[in-house]
């Protein structure tokens, strides 16, 4: 592991990294955010590969034998060789040229999870486009398969923490045709994932709750309705209603789920309170909260939220969860992410 560190300070402290840097922050600096990317002139760029560069070597070789042996027989070989190569750049370009690269939303994930982002590839009618691979920047890098002139690949990457997730650039890259040169670009799409609290078991005390108010005894659970209550008839089942009044034999005879109804009649409401957590962490008490919101969720149960400067109201269902959820996730979230420069 030192030998590793050792290498990389090495590999970030030399002249070409300094050039390769300040090249590419000038190239790179007022790229924006787009949903829809189509390939062209302004956002591809060729460069020798590897074995590109043994290739020149290899011509310029070529070309001083036979300058210096005034063999025109060498020299037609290494002219024929460059011109290959000169012509291997059109090909390469109008492979990846007329691309269009699209992102659709991606769905909420929580802390840790994959998140999980399709990405939309959507062929010229004017060019075939061949070997290409794509992926995150810094990433595995897969290849681009073809299901008629559009298809639908889903990128994974992994989330650390809450909040509002902002994938890196997409790269595409393509050999194509020799792999005597590189085509590649790096595109900001503009796609933001929004990452739930990771949800995590903890306790919930009343001591935390101020005891100046006069009703904070009950914030935490409050039930009202009793046998008392005066029968009122039926209506339809809603989600979050108690299964308790569900009217079973009405439920038999015509299969829609009703519930019976009372006069004065409540649902049992739980209160998430921020000051019922007594752990110090502010993370920590979003876990915890987001995991009894999974939990009364779960158990279709009525609860409310209270965050400092936040307040949900009572409420049960997927469309509350995902409310709350939501306000966890965005409490005091501010984006400290710093534009990475992409180094190719």
């Amino acid at each position: 592991m030192l030998a590793n560190k050792k290498r990389s300070s090495v590999n970030q402290s030399g002249v070409g990294y300094w050039f390769v840097n300040i090249y590419q922050r000038a190239l790179y600096k007022r790229r924006h955010l787009k949903k829809q990317h189509q390939l062209a002139q302004r956002n591809l760029f060729i460069f020798p590969s590897l074995l590109g560069l043994f290739y020149l070597l290899f011509i310029l070789l070529l070309w001083l034998l036979g300058t210096n042996y005034q063999n025109n027989l060498i020299l037609a070989l290494s002219y024929l060789l460059l011109s290959i190569m000169l012509i291997s750049i059109f090909h390469c370009y109008f492979n990846m040229s007329g691309l269009k690269i699209s992102v659709d939303s991606a769905a909420p994930v929580f802390c840790g999870d994959l998140a999980l982002i399709p990405v939309r590839f959507m062929a010229s009618e004017e060019h075939k486009h061949q070997g290409l691979s794509f992926g995150w920047y810094k990433s595995s890098m897969q290849t681009l398969a073809w299901d008629g002139q559009k298809t639908i690949h889903t990128l994974n990457i992994a989330t650390q923490q809450r909040g509002v997730f902002q994938p890196p650039r997409l790269v595409l890259k393509s050999y194509y045709p020799l792999g005597l040169l590189r085509c590649w670009c790096l595109l900001p799409l503009d796609v933001q994932v929004l990452v739930y609290p990771l949800p995590e078991l903890g306790e919930r005390h009343l001591s935390a709750v101020d005891k100046s108010e006069e009703q904070s005894r009950n914030d935490l659970v409050t039930v009202s309705g009793n046998d008392e209550d005066e029968y009122q008839g039926l209506r339809l089942h809603r989600s979050g209603d108690s299964v308790n009044k569900i009217a079973w034999k009405q439920y038999a005879r015509t299969g829609t789920l009703y519930n019976k109804d009372y006069s004065g009649n409540q649902q049992q409401s739980t209160c998430l309170d921020w000051r019922h957590y007594s752990v110090s962490s502010t993370e920590k008490k979003l876990q915890h909260i987001c995991f009894d919101a999974l939990q009364l969720s779960q158990q279709q149960c009525v609860y409310s939220l209270k965050l400092p400067g936040v307040s949900i109201e009572p409420g049960a269902g997927e469309v509350h969860l995902q409310q709350v959820l939501g306000a966890l996730a965005m409490f005091e979230f501010e984006s400290h992410q710093s534009v990475e420069v992409p180094i190719s």
